[in-house]
């Protein structure tokens, strides 16, 4: 049964369980993903496109990054259920600009945090030319130090999607191919493996978005399937290849909220639907038990000012 919205109404919402046993919600040790399949396509390599690799059911709806803001049913839907996400028309060309700003800024002499400079403490460091590549590693070595219980498979996905639709936007000096591979990683069922302690979103979600970042560059830890493996192997796994950083890729990918933000939609999203199921089951009650509806007329909620009594109403 759905609402008007479209919203599921009495939901399942019981622990979801994993190869290893039963597991609190959204919160593992050693959890899979859901699902398990895994999409062989092209690889997502240096200047290389990936989007569209894996197979889509034909017909199937391709939620667009990189022209409006996601909704919260969207990034559910990636997180959960595995819809596909591709670039939206002319996302392509404003990376592509956008990246042109950042290699005009190399050729010249000019010191720019992060692109040619080191970071916090050292950003009056200035990186040498053949050293801004490296630097773009080190940031994610570096700050992938988070620690504790990992992360569900699904808080991963959904921050995969996030941190592509951000990037995607055009608006980071990041080429497409570093949000190509992003959306690579999700249509391969390639789940980066991520620590739930060690960050407090205060100035971006540095080391959770590292050890995300890592899966990419072929290091750290990735789900395949339901096996936890390293990260190299689960690119392979997916005949996908390890992506070469650029300058400023590094820290364009970790300078960002989406661990949060994951953590914070899927919340949201499971609050609604049991909000949902609360509603469906006081109405339910009250036909039962031979209630009276007069309380909801639409002329006496229209008296008070709140939406979601409306909504109830």
């Amino acid at each position: 049964m759905r609402s008007a919205a479209g919203h599921r109404l009495l939901p399942q919402v019981l622990p979801r369980s994993t190869p290893g046993g039963p597991v609190e919600p959204r919160l593992a040790r050693g959890a899979g993903p859901r699902g398990g399949g895994v999409h062989r396509g092209g690889g997502c390599g240096h200047g290389g496109r990936s989007v569209g690799v894996g197979r889509r059911a034909r017909g199937a709806r391709v939620i667009e990054i990189g022209a409006r803001p996601l909704t919260l049913a969207e990034v559910a839907a990636v997180a959960r259920e595995g819809a596909s996400v591709g670039l939206a028309p002319g996302a392509h060309g404003r990376m592509a600009a956008s990246r042109a700003v950042v290699e005009r800024t190399l050729g010249g002499t000019r010191a720019v945090y992060g692109v040619n400079t080191g970071v916090g403490v050292l950003k009056d460091r200035v990186i040498s030319a053949d050293q801004v590549r490296q630097l773009q590693i080190n940031l994610l070595r570096s700050h992938a130090a988070g620690v504790g219980r990992f992360a569900q498979p699904e808080i991963a996905r959904a921050m995969l999607v996030l941190r592509a639709a951000s990037l995607a936007h055009g608006h980071s000096g990041c080429r497409p191919a570093v949000v190509e591979a992003l959306l690579a990683l999700l249509e391969g069922r390639v789940t980066p493996v991520v620590p739930l302690q060690g960050s407090v979103g205060a100035s971006g979600d540095l080391a959770p978005l590292a050890h995300l970042a890592l899966v990419l560059v072929g290091e750290g830890e990735a789900w395949l399937g339901d096996q936890r493996m390293p990260g190299a192997l689960a690119l392979r796994g997916a005949g996908l290849q390890p992506l070469a950083l650029e300058a400023k890729e590094g820290l364009a990918l970790i300078n960002g909220t989406q661990f949060s933000t994951a953590l914070a939609v899927l919340a949201c999203v499971d609050a609604r639907r049991l909000w949902e199921a609360g509603l469906a089951a006081a109405a339910l009650s009250t036909e039962v038990l031979l209630g009276s509806f007069q309380p909801a007329r639409p002329e006496v909620q229209v008296l008070r000012p709140y939406a979601g009594a409306l909504e109830a109403a």
